[in-house]
């Protein structure tokens, strides 16, 4: 019993740093892989300046919903993914999770749990036939 206990409390620590999973789903070509500080980061479409065209959509695990800093890893793991891909810039928002299975859950957010959706978007005037990458 001694050995478990410590064994428990190194498991639980680990799973606590573990890596925030964002898949990304590509739906454009993606593009040269790039320095993940040269991608932008935009909470609405509104905040964007030039046209772009996407080139994934993302979308996270859930999180608690007041939890900002692990909204931040999460951001930050989907900004990481996006320079991989190619993408000048992602627009990425917390999303409400509702639990439909619940009575009294049809109020947006009743779980307290958000996911991460995003899209990773290349500039217009940032794209020709010559910078494209195979999949």
């Amino acid at each position: 019993m001694r050995r478990l206990l410590p064994a428990c409390v190194l498991l639980s620590s680990l799973a606590a740093c573990a890596s925030p999973r964002v898949d990304v789903i590509q739906v454009g070509p993606w593009f040269q892989p790039r320095h993940w500080k040269q991608v932008e980061v935009f909470a609405s479409k509104n905040e964007t300046r030039k046209p772009w065209g996407a080139i994934a959509v993302m979308h996270g695990e859930r999180i608690r919903g007041r939890d900002e800093r692990a909204f931040e890893r999460y951001k930050k793991k989907a900004r990481r993914l996006a320079a991989d891909i190619g993408a000048d810039a992602i627009i990425v928002s917390p999303e409400p999770v509702n639990d439909t299975a619940s009575p009294g859950s049809h109020r947006e957010g009743a779980t307290g749990l958000v996911v991460l959706t995003g899209v990773a978007f290349k500039y217009a005037e940032n794209v020709s036939t010559g910078t494209r990458r195979g999949p």
